[in-house]
């Protein structure tokens, strides 16, 4: 017979995913915005995952994701607003972000007297050459939102999940399709 004996094992959990969310403010103090729709397009919507490096090996573009955001979330000025919801983060495979990869986004403007005065319809942030997704980061997208739906701008922030030590890191305008 065998003797009877307790070993401890020690097991390392990591995130496999990248966790996706997003903040806005305006571009005008005087305005204010309500974000019908985000998603992000064009991600790798298959994979596999090794354990034994903690890796993806992933395939296919045509992935679209829908980011969770309250009905007609609301920015008003130049004030950043987190669009989080309780249950609204995504958590997607870790990625290099292709030619196809981008983020659209419908968003109305109103002026102080709440008249509507634009209408902004899929406008689209190319994310080719952007920061890769890793494994167990977290990553909020800034998007700023033009008065007239002529540039949108956004500055990706990238850290642990257990931390929040985020970075700023510029990204050039992006003009959204004409109208």
């Amino acid at each position: 017979s065998k003797p009877n004996t307790n070993v401890s094992v020690d097991l390392q959990f990591t995130h496999a995913l990248t966790q996706v969310n997003f903040s806005a403010k305006g571009s005008n103090d005087n305005l204010k915005y309500t974000i019908s729709s985000i998603s992000i397009e064009g991600l790798a919507n298959t994979g596999t995952y090794s354990f034994a490096n903690n890796t993806w090996a992933v395939t296919g573009t045509a992935g679209t994701y829908v980011y969770p955001t309250a009905e007609n979330a609301s920015v008003s000025g130049t004030t950043v607003t987190t669009l989080d919801q309780s249950k609204g983060a995504l958590m997607l495979m870790p990625q290099t972000m292709t030619a196809n990869s981008k983020i659209k986004i419908s968003y109305n403007v109103y002026n102080a007297d709440d008249v509507q005065i634009d209408a902004v319809t899929d406008a689209e942030i190319a994310l080719n050459g952007k920061d890769a997704w890793e494994a167990g980061k977290k990553i909020r997208y800034t998007l700023t939102l033009s008065s007239e739906g002529a540039t949108i701008s956004f500055a990706p922030e990238v850290g642990p999940w257990n931390t929040d030590d985020d970075k700023d890191t510029p990204v050039t305008p992006v003009t959204p399709p004409a109208e």
